[in-house]
């Protein structure tokens, strides 16, 4: 099943610096089931300077499978996938990763390793420091000591590989560094753990740290992410390998129309459907539309051709002063991404025209 989300031609958002991430709306909830698949790892994610990522190309590696979330107690819940099961704990507005396990492996976390951080301060980024012991097998001893970091949410558009587009997602980054030391149960521990703890103090030049970067998007309305990257590197002496890369997609339609009745959350997408209808849309024969994201020191135009055209933009002030200029030239079919650089411009009106195959549009800005 194709949706079609959000998507408006002359959409002009001033991005901020952060965006909460409220609780009430994004919590696990007791027997939620969602839909998850494994695809490519997008190589080219669009532009994090223009808060735009462009999906559109990845790839399905792997079938579906189902993601479940059950209550344990008022704060904490169990999620499962893949015959694994991650435990977890809310503290105040902070959720935490307590522990996981299946068949062959067990840990388990205290402190607990930070997961997501609800409704955060604008800005900046929230950072605690995590330790794991458990074993593997029944036959090794594993213990990990680490920090875990959560960046504030920014706000841009995202293209699924559907095609779809989705304006107003939340992007959430989580990294995890960690240092471990594995060794056969019953011997002697190899690190103790004032001397794990002293490892990754030394993380850039330790023979063994590891980093994951796991990268989240939210749309409004929905309870869970659509769109998920996951980086894991290691780092032996200072030098920085990828171990894997890949991506998973949770499919959007569940989350809208499948899951039980969330109010706050249908709030959010009555008000983002009253929004889309007050977008006026370019006629489908005219063969192109925009999206213009303005942001501090950058104005980038988001260009979607289904069809080859030329395509030129200008800025000029109100006086009509040519300012910047991005000169014609002919884009093939498919979506493109322009910039504009802002920043020496000094404060005040400026008009955008953009030209395209005979068609003139002009948008009234204002730079600070």
């Amino acid at each position: 099943m194709r949706i079609r989300l959000f998507i408006g031609l002359l959409a002009i958002s001033t991005v901020a610096a952060a965006q909460e991430l409220p609780l009430s709306r994004h919590l696990y909830r007791e027997g939620d089931v969602l839909l998850k698949k494994q695809v490519s790892y997008p190589e080219y994610a669009g532009s994090d300077t223009a808060r735009f990522w462009d999906f559109s190309h990845v790839s399905t590696v792997s079938d579906e499978y189902k993601v479940t979330y059950n209550a344990v107690s008022d704060t904490s819940w169990r999620a499962t996938e893949h015959r694994t099961g991650y435990d977890y704990l809310l503290d105040d507005s902070l959720l935490f990763l307590s522990g996981f396990g299946n068949a062959t492996t067990r840990v388990d976390y205290c402190p607990e390793m930070l997961r997501q951080v609800y409704s955060p301060a604008e800005g900046g980024k929230t950072e605690r420091p995590f330790f794991g012991r458990g074993h593997y097998s029944h036959r090794l001893v594993m213990k990990l000591a680490g920090t875990a970091i959560v960046s504030a949410p920014v706000k841009g558009t995202l293209i699924l590989p559907e095609g779809d587009t989705l304006r107003d997602v939340l992007k959430v980054e989580h990294l995890k560094r960690q240092v471990e030391t594995v060794y056969p149960i019953g011997e002697k521990d190899t690190l103790t753990d004032a001397e794990l703890q002293n490892r990754l103090a030394l993380f850039n030049a330790d023979s063994l740290g590891m980093e994951v970067a796991t990268v989240s998007w939210y749309v409004p309305g929905s309870r869970y992410p659509v769109f998920e990257t996951v980086e894991s590197k290691g780092r032996r002496y200072g030098e920085t390998y990828v171990h894997f890369k890949t991506a998973f997609m949770y499919r959007p339609e569940v989350q809208y129309y499948d899951l039980a009745e969330d109010p706050e959350n249908e709030a959010v997408k009555e008000t983002m459907r009253q929004k889309e209808e007050d977008t006026p849309e370019m006629a489908d024969e005219l063969g192109w539309r925009y999206t213009l994201v303005q942001r501090e020191g950058t104005i980038s135009l988001l260009l979607e051709m289904t069809e080859a055209r030329d395509v030129s933009v200008t800025l000029v002030d109100i006086a009509g002063r040519l300012r910047q200029r991005i000169p014609a030239r002919s884009y093939p079919e498919g979506r493109h991404e322009l910039h504009l650089e802002t920043s020496s411009l000094s404060s005040g009106e400026y008009l955008l025209v953009i030209v395209s195959g005979g068609e003139k549009r002009t948008e009234k800005l204002i730079i600070h």
